[in-house]
């Protein structure tokens, strides 16, 4: 079974209630997990999954000057 890194950070979107998740993934190679669809995730917080939750999957390129950080 392969291993992957995963980073993400959430926040409320301004003047909303909706929520927005910036997710990065990484396999054991430390190369980026490009294709991730909706059904990749999924959103627990404190123990409780948010099924429910309406969200879309973008994928962002690179940002020169930014590799590795």
């Amino acid at each position: 079974m392969a291993s992957f890194k995963v980073n993400a950070q959430g926040s409320y979107i301004t003047n909303d209630d909706r929520l927005m998740f910036a997710v990065e993934v990484k396999d054991e190679e430390d190369a980026p997990v490009t294709g991730l669809k909706k059904s990749n995730f999924k959103i627990w917080q404190l123990g409780h999954l948010f099924g429910n939750l309406s969200f879309f999957v973008v994928e962002l390129e690179p940002i020169a000057g930014l590799e590795g950080h």
